[in-house]
């Protein structure tokens, strides 16, 4: 915010201090911000991607899920496009989908932590999903999925235990 007092041409200080707004919980202003830097350069992936987040952010997740799906086909090894876009499909609950996207992200960036954690909650939701379905052993099957990333994840046992006792 200091920096863009004394520069407030400084795009790289309005991305950051884009940023720094919506992660400390106004995503509104965020997405003001972003989307006024698209409009000085179009065609800047940073921008986009962070527009991108904020759309997250803001909880408009089909909004999202149109323009994620833009961005992987502009840019189909974009490792922050494809996390994008598996986390938005994880929010609208088409888990196999986003399973697709997340496992494409990890071959840009193997073991990625971030894209390790959405694989693990794209997995419960779909655990989730499978049980409501009354698929139970494919949700067992989902849930121990888990156990390959995170070996004790109490997550996944409170889950698995709550599957058991279901079926």
């Amino acid at each position: 915010k200091n920096i863009l007092k004394e520069n407030p041409e400084n795009n790289t200080a309005k991305l950051c201090y884009g940023r720094a707004v919506g992660l400390n919980g106004n995503a509104t202003e965020a997405t003001i911000i972003f989307t006024e830097l698209l409009k000085l350069d179009p065609t800047n992936f940073e921008f986009k991607l962070n527009y991108g987040e904020s759309l997250l952010w803001n909880k408009k997740f089909f909004m999202a899920k149109d323009y994620y799906k833009n961005l992987v086909q502009e840019d189909a090894y974009s490792f922050s496009a494809l996390l994008g876009y598996a986390n938005t499909l994880s929010n609208l609950k088409e888990y196999t989908l986003a399973l697709n996207y997340i496992e494409k992200a990890l071959k840009v960036s193997v073991n990625n932590p971030n894209a390790l954690i959405s694989k693990k909650y794209i997995h419960l939701g779909l655990a989730n999903q499978q049980v409501q379905s009354q698929k139970y052993q494919e949700a067992i099957h989902t849930l121990t999925k888990n156990f390959i990333i995170y070996p004790k994840d109490k997550d996944t046992y409170l889950n698995l235990a709550n599957t058991y006792v279901i079926a």
